[in-house]
């Protein structure tokens, strides 16, 4: 029974990489100093989802074979990078690590109204952080900021107006998400976004220091123009992303169901022991 377990996720695992390679021959690449800098692609739709259903292993390993399957199949793209490879692998297993905990948390009004507080103050903290090293550039504080150098300050400027851009983004969509269909919808939507931008962040912060060394190119351009865009398109991704997973959840969830093949992770350990 276990087996047949395994062997059904797995064939689902195929097909969705399978998908998942057809969408991203079709992808986009968009040049930064001449060379591939972000990749536009609908493929993440189909190689994130294993990890969400089935678990940090198979996400890993559906991450790692959609990077290297899809430079055989489009080469011309550029030369192999072993390490985005590895890159790849770790989103997948991030986000199901992630989802693993956090799937069974409910959300309440009271958490929602803290994570808000939190956006508004990373506003707060952007206002007074640019007011120091501009207005105020004799201020303790202000010679502080100013202390940590030119390509340090904006993280604690603009980093934090991001953030409270995308968390006042994100409240307000998925706000509208539960207006038109049920709260659970809308919670699921919540937890697979924050899965996936925990998951999808550290990968593309990590893949932007592996690019800036592989090409001269980008290595020549600060780094917050390199990262700054890519940023900018996984958070804007993310979003769209999640509604498409959450989406697709939902149906093989109750696919796996009638094969009884949900909670996958936890059954499959209770059957080893």
């Amino acid at each position: 029974m276990h087996r047949n377990k395994s062997l059904v996720i797995t064939v689902q695992c195929a097909l969705l990489l399978a998908v998942g390679l057809v969408f991203r021959y079709f992808s986009q690449m968009i040049p930064i100093a001449g060379v591939g800098g972000m990749r536009l692609s609908i493929s993440v739709f189909f190689t994130r989802i294993p990890a969400i259903l089935f678990g940090p292993f198979y996400g890993a390993a559906v991450g790692g074979l959609s990077d290297f399957l899809g430079w055989l199949i489009r080469p011309d793209e550029g030369a192999y990078i072993f390490p985005m490879t590895l890159t790849a692998a770790l989103g997948g297993f991030l986000a199901g690590i992630i989802f693993k905990y956090i799937k069974n948390i409910h959300i309440t009004n009271n958490h929602r109204a803290i994570y808000l507080i939190i956006s508004f103050l990373f506003g707060i903290f952007g206002i007074i952080n640019h007011s120091s090293v501009t207005v105020f550039k004799d201020s303790y504080y202000g010679e502080m900021l100013l202390a940590l150098g030119e390509k340090r300050i904006p993280f604690f400027t603009y980093g934090f107006y991001v953030c409270f851009i995308i968390g006042i983004a994100f409240y307000t969509v998925n706000l509208i998400i539960e207006k038109l269909s049920d709260k659970p919808y809308a919670e699921l939507y919540m937890k697979i976004f924050i899965t996936l931008l925990i998951a999808n962040l550290p990968v593309t912060t990590i893949n932007t220091f592996i690019l800036r060394w592989f090409y001269d190119g980008l290595a020549k351009l600060p780094f917050t123009v390199v990262y700054a865009p890519r940023v900018i398109e996984e958070i804007i991704t993310t979003f769209i992303t999640a509604y498409v997973v959450t989406y697709l959840y939902k149906i093989f969830m109750k696919l796996n169901g009638k094969l009884n093949l949900t909670d996958t992770a936890n059954k499959e350990k209770s059957d080893t022991e």
